[in-house]
């Protein structure tokens, strides 16, 4: 039997936080980066102990070791795609033995120093997200202590989609809003079986820079949590998750897909081929401002217990602040996100086959035309398999089609230029 490694635990573990982080969100239009929640949460873990300990355990689905290990494994082995930051700040004067034991617990990559000015907070934030979020999503003169995260993708499809009339979609009120979508005829459509959402209907773009966006739409009747359950299921690779060919799928309608069959020409008799087409919308979400502290299931309450414990007596007491921000955009040309996910806490005053002879040919239409899920995980295919790859980076519901972006003048020169490289 193949042995589960800590990476491949935590990757499972990131994915079912993603699920719960989302459910807590509600089924509204908005993209959130829980890896990003998650990071703290392993870094807040080192300061607890006891049933405060166990409770963010719970949340992270690991050990507080494993957790930390898995962070520390991300940051010692940077990915290309994915600009990633972790600092830490604190007025000297919280310093005290226990805290200075969790300070050097944590990895060396965590950016440390005093508390900054609220100017360079936000110089750290824009640096950290390469300029897609301008400012820290909240910010206190008075805060003693601010732990914060940050990631960001920003990556070219290695083939743009075309532009097609949002008629495309057909009965679909999405098709009355926008008026062109998104299309693609290539191999990256499937119809999987997953074990929270069942048959499902899956659309899998690279980008040229090592890192996937995968969509994934459901029966209209499931509620949301278990479809993006099932995106993260497939986005991760679970070998619980099974790929169906057209011909073990009835022709006709199915939830999201219409399969026809037609005989064609064939290379050998009864040979079976398939092909997709995939019609979907560009989309666009920013989720400005999530209170972690609102809802158990962000599993942030007891990380701020933890936090609040390293601090010394302070005759008000402490408050504490946690917050996410994320702002993301899927288009015909690539996809780009950014999140900061932030805790402050201050003083109290204040397959496709190609198919001659005569074989069948199935064909699907697969038309996102309604609310679904989307889940930009990093890759490793370009020869880097370390403990980034797999990794759920962001995930979305989307309930809100956008008109695509038209191309600009540097992006068509991008593309001649990536194009021009691949010639022989």
């Amino acid at each position: 039997m193949k042995s589960t490694t800590i990476d491949e635990t935590c990757h499972e573990a990131i994915a079912a936080y993603a699920a719960r982080f989302h459910g807590a969100l509600g089924p509204v239009h908005g993209v959130a980066s829980p890896l990003g929640a998650w990071m703290l949460l392993a870094l807040a873990a080192q300061a607890a102990t006891g049933d405060t300990r166990a409770a963010i355990e719970e949340v992270l689905g690991v050990s507080a070791d494993d957790a930390l290990a898995f962070v520390r494994g991300l940051f010692e082995n940077p990915h290309p795609a994915v600009a990633a930051a972790i600092a830490l700040w604190n007025d000297p004067s919280i310093y005290n033995e226990a805290f200075g034991r969790w300070h050097d617990a944590l990895p060396e990559t965590v950016e440390r120093g005093p508390m900054p000015s609220h100017a360079a907070a936000d110089a750290w934030v824009r640096n950290a997200t390469r300029g897609a979020i301008a400012k820290m999503p909240v910010w206190d003169d008075l805060s003693v202590l601010v732990l914060a995260s940050a990631l960001a993708v920003d990556g070219i499809w290695c083939d743009p989609f075309s532009s097609v009339p949002s008629a495309e979609l057909g009965d679909s009120a999405w098709a009355r809003e926008v008026e062109q979508v998104l299309s693609t005829h290539d191999a990256g459509y499937s119809i999987r079986w997953t074990p929270s959402a069942g048959e499902v209907a899956v659309h899998v773009r690279p980008t040229r820079s090592d890192f996937i966006v995968t969509s994934v739409i459901a029966a209209p009747d499931l509620p949301f949590e278990r479809v993006i359950a099932a995106a993260h299921e497939v986005a991760s690779g679970s070998n619980r998750v099974e790929r169906r060919t057209l011909f073990s799928l009835p022709l006709g309608d199915g939830h999201s897909w219409t399969i026809t069959e037609q005989e064609v020409d064939a290379d050998y008799a009864d040979s079976r081929t398939q092909s997709g087409h995939i019609v979907l919308p560009a989309w666009r979400a920013e989720t400005p401002s999530v209170d972690l502290l609102k809802h158990e299931g962000f599993g942030f309450r007891p990380a701020v217990r933890a936090l609040e414990s390293l601090l010394p007596f302070g005759p008000d007491g402490y408050s504490t602040r946690a917050i996410q921000a994320t702002t993301a955009a899927y288009d015909r040309y690539g996809f780009r996100a950014s999140s900061v996910t932030m805790s402050t806490t201050f003083e109290e005053e204040a397959v496709w086959i190609d198919a001659r002879r005569r074989g069948l040919h199935r064909h699907v239409e697969v038309r996102f035309a309604r609310p679904y899920a989307v889940v930009a995980y990093a890759d490793g295919s370009h020869g880097r398999p370390h403990p980034w790859r797999g990794v759920p980076l962001f995930s979305a519901w989307i309930t809100q089609p956008s008109e695509p972006e038209p191309m600009k003048r540097e992006a068509i020169r991008e593309f001649e230029i990536i194009e021009e490289s691949f010639e022989p």
